[in-house]
């Protein structure tokens, strides 16, 4: 049986190509389990943002049915590949193997396939590997398609800013909060 790299994948929609922030750049599904609730979206944002000048944006071999590239933003060159290995799984509609579908192996599937599914365009891993507790390694990483890339970048770039902007005690707290072991 096929054993999923990831547990934790956000689904959304990119939502607002102007947005500065990214809970306004993106529209999130609901997910409904507690493991995406408590800030978990929030923490994870948190530690990109300390580990941010280690982040790139890479490319995939996965395409959608109308030739969108989706791109992931990550600071480990081996996601686009576990992406992809991901999205091509064995029966994706019977083994879901996250702990909620996140429907990334919809991207390429027919344009006639039901538009709930054709509509997710961004992904959110939150996977946090540094926690004792995970699942996976893969840490936290983003997907979306290419198209969407530059807006993402500013929208990163602003987040960032808003980091850098919180004193020394206020991110230790932060990152504290999130859990993250250095």
């Amino acid at each position: 049986m096929y054993k999923s790299p990831f547990w934790l994948i956000q689904r959304g929609t990119v939502n607002q190509i102007s947005a500065t922030r990214i809970d306004d750049f993106v529209h999130w599904d609901y997910m409904g389990h507690a493991e995406f609730e408590f800030g978990a979206l929030g923490k994870s944002l948190i530690r990109i943002l300390y580990r941010f000048d280690e982040y790139k944006v890479l490319p995939t071999d996965l395409f959608s049915s109308d030739g969108k590239r989706v791109m992931v933003f990550t600071r480990d060159d081996t996601i686009p590949e576990k992406i992809v290995s991901f999205a091509d799984r064995p029966n994706p509609r019977i083994y879901y193997d996250t702990k909620d579908p996140s429907f990334l192996e919809y991207v390429r599937i027919n344009p006639a396939y039901p538009e709930k599914y054709r509509r997710l365009s961004f992904w959110f891993c939150i996977d946090n590997a540094t926690d004792k507790w995970a699942i996976s390694n893969n840490g936290d990483w983003m997907a979306l398609f290419e198209d969407d890339v530059p807006a993402f970048l500013k929208v990163m770039d602003n987040e960032k800013k808003v980091w850098d902007a919180y004193s020394d005690r206020e991110r230790n707290d932060f990152l504290t909060y999130a859990k993250f072991y250095d």
